[in-house]
Formats: C-alpha cells, sequence, structure tokens
C-alpha cells in the first residue's frame, strides 16, 4: 500500500466535499447505508485510516478495521493498545457464516488459583502481568477476511507516528 498522507487535520464529515474519495451521499435509509464502506472509531483519524483502506486501497473490512484498532492504539494509548487485547464479530459473507474474535489478554500458563495467597503482589512484577493477545488476534482476523498483505495495514499507522498527529482530549488529559 504507497503512503498515505496524515491530514492536516481529523477529517470531519462536514469539512468532505464531494469529490472526496471518502464522500459518502447523505442518505435517510434506517439501516445507515454507506456507498462504499467506512470505519467507525472514537477517534476520527482513525476512522479516517480504517475508511480510506477500504475505499483508496481495496481492502476488506477487516483491512480497515485492523488499521483503525492499531490506530487507536497509538491514538488512545491509555485505554487500548497492543498491549491488551479485544472482542470482535465479523460476517463473511462468502461462506454466510459469523464468526466471533475472543483476543483478550491471558494468563501467564504457570498461573494459579492461589499464586497470590503467600503475600505475592498482584499489581507489581513480572506474575501481576497479563500475555497480551491484541496481535495474535488481530492476525487471526486478518486470515479469516483480510484481503491486503498484513505488513501494509501498518504502514498508515507507522507513519501517522513519523509525521506526528493531532492529541486527542483524553491523552492530552490523562484521564
Amino acid at each position: 500500500m504507497p503512503e498515505c498522507p496524515a491530514p492536516a487535520a481529523p477529517p470531519s464529515s462536514s469539512r468532505l466535499t464531494k469529490d472526496s474519495p471518502i464522500y459518502v451521499q447523505p442518505t435517510i435509509k434506517k439501516e445507515g447505508f454507506y456507498r462504499y464502506a467506512t470505519v467507525s472509531s472514537d477517534a476520527p483519524i482513525c476512522s479516517y485510516y480504517g475508511t480510506n483502506t477500504m475505499v483508496r486501497y481495496g481492502g476488506s473490512a477487516v483491512d480497515g478495521a485492523i488499521v483503525a484498532i492499531l490506530c487507536n492504539g497509538v491514538y488512545n494509548p491509555q485505554s487500548c493498545g497492543i498491549g491488551g487485547g479485544f472482542f470482535m464479530n465479523y460476517y463473511k459473507r462468502s461462506e454466510r457464516k459469523g464468526y466471533v474474535m475472543m483476543a483478550r489478554e491471558m494468563a501467564a500458563g504457570t498461573a494459579s488459583e492461589d499464586m497470590y495467597t503467600d503475600g505475592t503482589s498482584s499489581t507489581e512484577g513480572g506474575m501481576a502481568i497479563g500475555i497480551p493477545g491484541e496481535i495474535k488476534g488481530l492476525h487471526e482476523a486478518w486470515k479469516l477476511g483480510g484481503r491486503l498483505p498484513w505488513s501494509e495495514l501498518f504502514a498508515p499507522v507507522i507513519q501517522m507516528c513519523k509525521q506526528g498527529f493531532p492529541v486527542g482530549k483524553h491523552l492530552h488529559t490523562d484521564k
């Protein structure tokens, strides 16, 4: 996937023009029909990158979701990211099957029910952490429904990190 320049400001539907590659003609249909595709995120810049992955580069819905999730891990590191996990629902139309992905953090293989009863801290040190599931889960989702090469899904987020991005309210206030 070629480099995707970071927008000068987070995109807003009120700033899109009809000649924009992600412009969607407003509709009054109840189901929220989108002409091409869309990705929704709590960070507008991540919604933009996820949608752009599908509309501009021909990625699947899974590709767009992966890019948006990776972007959110950078934009909102206090609430998500590669150190955690996620849940995902995915419907694969070609198979007429739905999938539910549970890629949450896991306890280490040596964990036990009574591992903290001897005074060992459950909040400090190596025994207090879980094994992150996000990247493995994203890779499994990509194997199910990804279209673009796996490595290309990281390119927009890597570029965003290199070029910088507007800091969101939550990261700014750390609340």
